[in-house]
């Protein structure tokens, strides 16, 4: 017998989307029109990572490629302290919408 299909819930899609958009790393690369390859070379990193960081799944404020995120969005959106965009990241990440 065949698995139900998982049923998808459109409004969470449509929050979702619109949230992923306000996402400091996805923001700058959509306004900077960078690939997630051009940004993850940039960062250090695999483009899976990139994927994560954009998808709030994965939380860039502890690991050792920190310093490269600050380093990139500051030169993209003026930044004048990494504490800043700490706290801009940390709240995106509180208001990522749930199932």
């Amino acid at each position: 017998m065949p698995k139900p299909t998982p049923q998808v819930d459109g409004a969470l899609v449509a929050r979702f989307s619109e949230w992923k958009e306000r996402g400091p790393l996805y923001a700058y690369r959509q306004q900077s029109k960078l690939t997630m390859g051009g940004v993850a070379s940039t960062l250090g990193v695999s483009i899976g990572t990139v994927q994560n960081l954009e998808d709030g799944n994965r939380d860039p404020r502890n690991k050792p490629y920190w310093p490269n995120v600050c380093r990139l969005l500051r030169a993209g959106r003026h930044r004048l302290h990494d504490a800043g965009l700490a706290r801009e990241w940390g709240q995106w990440l509180e208001s990522k919408p749930q199932a």
